[in-house]
Formats: structure tokens, C-alpha cells, sequence
């Protein structure tokens, strides 16, 4: 499992390089224009990157050296900044991992009550949010007129599975 959770990431990683090169192309106006629900793409980005942040810090207890997040009006790079130490503290991260760890079981107390899951299991979910909402700035790059980029696993030789 730990080959699949490691290859998952590392494909959301170089996507994410993907994606970034790509939205270079927008504006600002762009980047912060408001479509349902406050979604732009920059405060998706935001988004994703401060989720992974919670979920590696605080869900599954890895310290970052620095616990800095971006916040007020968002610009490409300082988000991009954010989410480059993010994914540092990620990858040292899973370059911790074993079975007997995924096989952790972690509760947590949310507003619904508490709840359990596997360390496995939030990796999984934290991967694949990532991918859910990469679609979604897909589907908001093709509103304002732009192709995105290919990033799904298949056609990307980069993140080959051993």
C-alpha cells in the first residue's frame, strides 16, 4: 500500500508543477475571478494546499519547520511559496511511513463527533482531494477559455508504478 499512497502523491506533486506552469497564463483577474460559491481558482489552490497542511500537520502529527499560511488577498506566487513547504513537509512525511503505520488507527474530534480512520485511509482521502479539486480548476480554466494541461496518471511517464 505504501508503493500505491508514495506513486499517488508523487503524481499530485508533479501536476501540481504542471498546473502551476499553466495558470502563469492567466490573469489576476483570472486567477481571483469568482464563479459559484466564492470557487476561484486561486482560493482553490489555496485551498488544497492549506488542507494538505492541516491533514499532514495536524491530522497525522508532522511538524513543519515553519507553520506559515498564506491568507488575505492571494497572488499565484505566494500561494505556490506556501504549497512548495507544504509538499516539502509531505515528502518527509512519507518517507517515514510503513505498513504498520498506515495501519495506525487515528481518532479525531470534529463537529460531528468523533472520528476514526486509519493512516492509510486520510492519506488516501488527502491524495485524492487533491485530484478532485485539480479537475475543478480544469473545469474553471476551460469558463474562462483556457485548455488545461493533461494530468491524469496514465499519460503522464513521469510517475511510473514499479
Amino acid at each position: 500500500m505504501i508503493q500505491a499512497i508514495t506513486t499517488l502523491f508523487e503524481h499530485n506533486f508533479i501536476q501540481r508543477e504542471r498546473m502551476n506552469r499553466m495558470l502563469r497564463q492567466l490573469t489576476h483577474e483570472e486567477l481571483n475571478r469568482d464563479f459559484v460559491a466564492q470557487a476561484s481558482i486561486i482560493r482553490v489552490l489555496h485551498h488544497i494546499a492549506a488542507t494538505e497542511h492541516y491533514w499532514i500537520g495536524s491530522v497525522l502529527g508532522h511538524k513543519y519547520e515553519e507553520e506559515e499560511i498564506a491568507s488575505g488577498g492571494l497572488e499565484l506566487d505566494e500561494v505556490m511559496r506556501y504549497w512548495k513547504k507544504v509538499e516539502m513537509g509531505t515528502r518527509d512525511y512519507l518517507g517515514t511511513l510503513n505498513e504498520s503505520r498506515l495501519a495506525y488507527v487515528i481518532s479525531v474530534q470534529w463537529p460531528i463527533g468523533t472520528v476514526s480512520f486509519t493512516v492509510g485511509k486520510a492519506l488516501l482521502h488527502l491524495a485524492s482531494h487533491e485530484v478532485h479539486h485539480r479537475g475543478q480548476i480544469a473545469i474553471l480554466m476551460r469558463l474562462l477559455g483556457y485548455e488545461p494541461p493533461v494530468v491524469d496518471m496514465i499519460q503522464s511517464p513521469e510517475c511510473e508504478i514499479e
